[in-house]
């Protein structure tokens, strides 16, 4: 039974990286109808299933992780009381729902290495969705709102869309050391410079910084795949510079390598105003902050129009106060102790993907996107030794 919970929630998981691909007129959000069906599974199967080996050291970071991640949504679930936009805030805590869910059978079913590479497939995989997004949105000439410039996939900022691509990048990377599936072996060798293509179409200057920051894993491991793979990788990357020198229009190239000039013209997209702007009310609410949610509707009655953080640490020192954004910094610093304690190449793995987590949200508001929580509890499950290998 738990291993069909471990299947829909690799479903789930799957869904998260295509945006709104899987939201259906009747049906509503797929994801979580397969993140529904996981939990059921789950609690029908837990009080007659053994409960599987697992060290104390993962078992220690596990409950630390999760008691955190309780007391943060549990003040994001009080802060409905005092919020200035309790409709946001609500939406806000049925997300954190959601992400607890996730997070329980996430710690719960995934306590190997081998159920760790099954989700980063899963996850992976549900990359290509997106990415046939944005090229069938980039031939048939489908950009993203009025600017003609720049592309996305179906449902997703093109922001979002870069960070996601790029955080995945390291974690293909990886798979492509550790699966004997050749099947994934091409994906990932597909995958790896139509991601590239696809965060040039973007025209996120964030995404690309994130790029830059996932692409160091290659150096890290390059001598770990075969010379098929990297013979392979080095024509695609020739064939992609081709495609973005005369493919992809000027004007996006420049926003996105000349990042310094673009962002003095345009004052990165008007963030630098929004952070300014938010020093005239964070102070008054540095100890509860303005709820859940409810940043925008602060920096709308001071700028006029409503704007999110686009800061992550931001977000949540505005939303959930002083208290809210010590206990994310904790959880930070818990996640950096647990990659400490991984092996080797896991550990080179997740420091790239958290080091691209942190800069690739510096200029978005990822405090309740799932996929920060994802990457956060895959890191939690990953397991300091080679134990249960062979679990069933």
């Amino acid at each position: 039974m738990r291993k069909t919970s471990l299947f829909f929630l690799c479903l789930y998981i799957f869904t998260l990286p295509s945006g709104g691909f899987f939201d259906f007129q009747y049906l509503g959000n797929v994801n979580v109808i397969f993140l529904i069906i996981s939990l059921i599974l789950f609690l029908i199967s837990y009080p007659k299933d053994k409960t599987e080996q697992e060290n104390f050291l993962d078992f220690y970071f596990k409950r630390r992780y999760f008691l955190l991640i309780c007391v943060f949504f549990l003040l994001v679930a009080i802060s409905y009381v005092w919020s200035i936009a309790p409709d946001y805030t609500e939406i806000k805590i049925k997300a954190s729902i959601q992400m607890v869910v996730a997070t329980i059978l996430m710690l719960r079913l995934v306590n190997s290495k081998k159920k760790t590479l099954l989700v980063i497939q899963f996850f992976f995989l549900g990359s290509f969705v997106s990415i046939f997004g944005i090229l069938y949105s980039f031939f048939f000439d489908k950009p993203f709102f009025q600017d003609t410039t720049r592309y996305t996939s179906q449902g997703l900022n093109p922001n979002d869309y870069g960070v996601i691509v790029a955080l995945i990048i390291p974690l293909a990377w990886y798979l492509l050391t550790e699966i004997k599936s050749s099947t994934i072996k091409w994906s990932v060798l597909i995958f790896i410079p139509l991601s590239l293509i696809s965060i040039f179409l973007t025209g996120s200057r964030g995404a690309f910084v994130s790029l830059l920051t996932a692409l160091l894993i290659i150096p890290f491991s390059y001598i770990k795949i075969s010379k098929f793979s990297k013979l392979f990788l080095i024509v695609a990357f020739i064939a992609v510079s081709f495609f973005v020198l005369f493919l992809i229009p000027g004007s996006t190239i420049d926003r996105v390598t000349n990042i310094y000039n673009s962002a003095q013209s345009d004052n990165l997209s008007k963030r630098i105003d929004i952070w300014n702007a938010s020093k005239r009310f964070i102070p008054d609410k540095i100890f509860t902050g303005v709820g859940a949610g409810s940043f925008r509707t602060a920096i709308g009655n001071i700028m006029g129009r409503e704007h999110v953080a686009h800061n992550t640490l931001l977000s949540i020192l505005g939303e959930e106060g002083i208290l809210g954004l010590c206990i994310f910094i904790i959880i930070i610093i818990l996640l950096i102790f647990k990659i400490s304690k991984l092996p080797d190449e896991e550990k080179k793995v997740w420091s790239i993907v958290l080091l691209t987590w942190f800069l690739g949200t510096s200029v978005m508001s990822w405090d309740f996107h799932p996929i920060t929580w994802l990457i956060f509890s895959l890191i939690i499950a990953s397991p300091s030794k080679k134990i249960n290998q062979n679990d069933n």
